[in-house]
């Protein structure tokens, strides 16, 4: 059931050094209610735009392409330059040609394609639309543009516990270009003749519009968000199945209707071409609005893509103005690297904010805070960056990169150094002991003989202690540890002989090997220290073919044979949980 709707117009203004062209188009998005999925945050995070300007490097790029450009855009006229230094459209033409092609209103498809495609994250939904988009994303990622496009390859909208399916109609019905002899205008040839190269890219740019493809573009991006790592993993490999080509109306109907019953969906819808969105907002009229499109395309197709030529591949323009161009636009190529590193920081943080309560509960109110902190000059960095882009000219770019070339790691850096910090666990420490498959249970209260239940209202704080007095928790058969409790002090969590029971006894009474412990994680067996977020085994030392788990009713703290493990017992792999998140829900 859809339960709300969001539509409107978004404006984009592009900068330019003189004059300012606002652009803009409609976009419709709306929520269903959505279903649990999730991923886990990985603490080294790449950054695929920042180690040099990578796939962004438009440097000495001869065609630029802007696909799915803005409405109001497309109607730039044949030899409108665009300036790839500042990422502006000049609005002015230094071009002449002869003529251009006509603009035939679609009656047949040159090329159609109708698919359905599944991204398990925004890593691979930004390489899908990576491709010949060098304008559209270096004036999304300089805070100059808000078009759908835009909003697509950046995938601001979609966290990390987003799986994703995308309906995607790509229709091709003409293209118009300039056809003929083009030569440069007298003020143009003027200024390049003089070695006015600067002037001449302020005015003029560093390419002109060449080339416009007619159709229509359909991007329906449906999310579902999870809350853990399996159901996120189960998720994805259920939409991958949906995935593929559609043949028929038929087809795309079933699979969009065995979508719906996976979870609570969010839906988004951008098109160029066809009629604007219209009716009741639900899933069903989505599918009816996508059904229609290649038809309303061949009534109302839209220019789909713009094409850009460089200035310096025009027939007598001197052969040092291309190298002129290129030594400034390296200059915004690393800008744009430092800019997009910063956003992926930004991502990043958001990630964190999102997990904070479920993977990544370990991280406590202090450490937040930092993260926080962290936020916040990140935002100041994204907003210098601009405002410098902005009121700045082409000369001064470099102190820009130089001024904040080692901002991106130096974050990165910080934000890793702060969760490092977080994760590590520091024996003595309190904590709560958990059960990993069964996390609503927890290592409880004694009953009168001592014997260790297990509880979801009643956890009580314990803490593990190496048995040689290191600071830290090994996973180690030659590092044993001693589980123990502020609640019973002077007494260690101890297995029984014969019965092969878990309960509390003192330590000046106990025989040492029934009562310390083995730690060995479940997934990663060459990890040697153990962290918050770990997921592990925990084998007695004398009864080494027993580990503490749970019994069959989830009452109790038993000795479960080493197979149980392996065959999958839900109450034998166990995690740490930090104390400070009960408190802050109330539960301690």
């Amino acid at each position: 059931a859809v339960v709300s709707t969001q539509s409107g117009h978004y404006g984009r203004g592009l900068f330019v050094k003189q004059q300012v062209f606002l652009c803009v188009f409609s976009t419709t998005e709306f929520n269903t209610m959505s279903g649990p999925l999730l991923f886990s945050l990985l603490l080294t995070c790449t950054l695929p735009w920042t180690q040099g300007a990578g796939s962004s490097n438009i440097e000495g790029k001869q065609v630029m392409r802007e696909i799915f450009p803005d409405r109001l855009c497309t109607n730039l006229v044949f030899g409108s330059g665009y300036n790839s230094i500042t990422l502006s459209r000049t609005g002015t033409a230094t071009i002449q040609h002869n003529s251009s092609t006509v603009h035939v209103p679609g009656n047949a498809f040159i090329s159609h394609s109708f698919k359905i495609k599944h991204f398990s994250g925004r890593e691979d939904l930004r390489a899908e639309f990576d491709s010949d988009s060098e304008i559209a994303k270096s004036e999304g990622f300089m805070g100059s543009s808000k078009s759908a496009f835009v909003k697509i390859l950046t995938a601001e909208d979609v966290t990390v516990l987003d799986s994703l399916l995308v309906v995607d109609i790509d229709i091709v019905t003409d293209s118009t270009s300039i056809r003929g002899h083009v030569e440069m205008s007298p003020e143009g040839k003027n200024l390049l003749d003089v070695g006015q190269y600067t002037k001449f890219i302020e005015k003029f740019g560093t390419h002109y519009l060449r080339k416009k493809v007619y159709g229509g573009k359909l991007i329906l991006m449906i999310r579902i968000s999870s809350k853990t790592k399996a159901e996120k993993e189960e998720m994805d490999k259920k939409l991958k199945m949906t995935a593929g080509s559609i043949g028929n109306d038929p087809e795309f109907r079933s699979k969009m209707y065995e979508i719906e019953q996976l979870g609570k969906l969010h839906l988004s819808l951008y098109t160029l071409g066809g009629v604007p969105y219209t009716g009741d907002i639900s899933l069903d009229s989505a599918i009816e609005y996508v059904l229609k499109f290649s038809g309303n395309v061949l009534v109302k197709d839209e220019v789909r893509e713009l094409e850009f030529l460089g200035l310096w591949r025009t027939l007598g323009v001197p052969r040092d103005f291309g190298q002129h161009v290129f030594s400034y636009q390296h200059e915004t190529d690393k800008i744009m690297a430092i800019f997009s590193g910063l956003q992926e920081v930004t991502t990043t943080v958001e990630d964190i904010a999102l997990l904070r309560f479920y993977e990544m509960s370990w991280l406590s109110d202090d450490g937040w805070s930092e993260i926080v902190d962290v936020r916040t000059k990140l935002a100041k960095h994204r907003q210098d960056i601009t405002r410098q882009f902005g009121e700045g000219d082409i000369h001064g770019f470099w102190g820009i990169s130089e001024e904040y070339k080692d901002t991106v790691p130096e974050l990165m850096t910080e934000i890793q150094n702060i969760l490092q910090d977080e994760r590590r666990y520091r024996s003595s420490d309190n904590t709560y002991l958990r059960s990993a498959s069964l996390p609503a249970l927890y290592l409880s209260t004694a009953n009168w003989e001592y014997y260790a239940r297990a509880s979801s209202t009643s956890p009580i704080p314990i803490f593990l202690e190496d048995s040689s007095s290191h600071r830290e928790i090994s996973f180690s058969f030659s590092h044993s540890t001693f589980i123990k409790s502020r609640n019973y002090p002077g007494y260690v969590l101890c297995m029984g002989r014969n019965y092969y029971g878990v309960y509390w006894k003192a330590l000046s009474a106990a025989y040492t090997p029934y009562c310390t412990w083995y730690l060995q994680h479940s997934t990663e067996p060459r990890k040697e220290t153990l962290e918050y977020g770990d997921r592990f085994v925990i084998y007695n030392v004398h009864w080494s073919s027993f580990t503490f788990g749970l019994d069959t009713s989830g009452s109790w703290i038993v000795a479960l044979y080493e197979n149980s493990v392996t065959t999958g017992h839900p109450g034998a792999i166990w995690e740490l949980e930090k104390i400070s998140w009960r408190r802050l829900a109330g539960e301690d």
